[in-house]
């Protein structure tokens, strides 16, 4: 495990790559991200550790990729597979997918790559465009009124400054996650209760922390927010122990933003 000196790094270099993607400080986020695998190679060879260090390797590969280093991409990519094989980690196949797609773009020649870049921006234009056409056509449907409320409202946003819209956005994501989590909590009792399909729910939480696990770092809300969905995987699945015996799962640790909502997942069972 690691020391608090190599925890107290490995915060400042978590914090400090969100404070470089905030300020689209590209450099300072690869080189904060790098910091954070080099710590978390050091960090032992305990499951937690090799976990995170898969992880980050993914995100950081993912970083090489938007600066068109397409071999530095492909390297990460390797280790963060091998790592994630032998710790069990739950996006495996996303890590070995991301790492067969950074392969083929590597053995492009330049005009390839080139033209891959195009029409992947082209694709995101698109995208783009289409979610504008839908956010238009959100905005016909609505009654005059709560449409003038909601054109007000878009227009304060497009006038406040990038600190202030991430801080906006901020909250919003917050406000979702604070949403998801009381749905989690709500029908994970109602399964104890038996007014939830047990299995069915299981099989929706497990998509949910998935897609999760496979968008959001680790460390950032969301991902607190997926350790939450697993862990109320794991008592459901009643193969939750404090202590370790073969066959049984020992719950991971819930994040104090949702230790209240596993609290009442825990006193729902019979």
């Amino acid at each position: 495990m690691a020391d608090s000196g190599n925890a107290n790094l490995l915060a400042h270099a978590i914090a400090e790559v969100r404070a470089a993607a905030e300020r689209n400080d590209v450099a300072g986020t690869i080189a904060a991200q790098e910091q954070i695998v080099a710590l978390l190679r050091n960090a032992g060879n305990d499951n937690d550790a090799q976990l995170g260090l898969a992880t980050h390797l993914y995100h950081l590969a993912n970083f090489y990729g938007t600066t068109d280093r397409v071999d530095d991409a492909v390297r990460t990519l390797e280790e963060a597979a091998n790592v994630a094989g032998r710790a069990g980690h739950p996006q495996l196949q996303v890590i070995q997918q991301s790492l067969d797609a950074a392969r083929r773009v590597a053995a492009m020649s330049p005009a390839e790559r080139a033209q891959w870049r195009a029409e992947a921006e082209k694709r995101a234009a698109e995208e783009f465009d289409a979610e504008e056409q839908d956010i238009e056509e959100q905005l016909a449907a609505l009654p005059p009124e709560q449409r003038a409320q909601m054109e007000t409202a878009i227009r304060e946003f497009e006038r406040m400054t990038p600190e202030q819209q991430q801080q906006v956005v901020m909250q919003a994501h917050l406000a979702q996650i604070q949403e998801i989590a009381n749905q989690v909590r709500d029908a994970s009792i109602g399964a104890q209760h038996g007014q939830v399909p047990r299995d069915q729910l299981l099989a929706q939480l497990d998509h949910i922390a998935l897609q999760i696990e496979k968008e959001q770092p680790r460390e950032s809300p969301w991902g607190e927010l997926a350790q939450f969905i697993r862990g109320a995987i794991i008592f459901l699945r009643g193969r939750a122990s404090l202590i370790i015996v073969p066959g049984r799962e020992t719950l991971p640790p819930i994040p104090k933003m949702f230790a209240a909502h596993f609290a009442a997942i825990q006193q729902a069972q019979k």
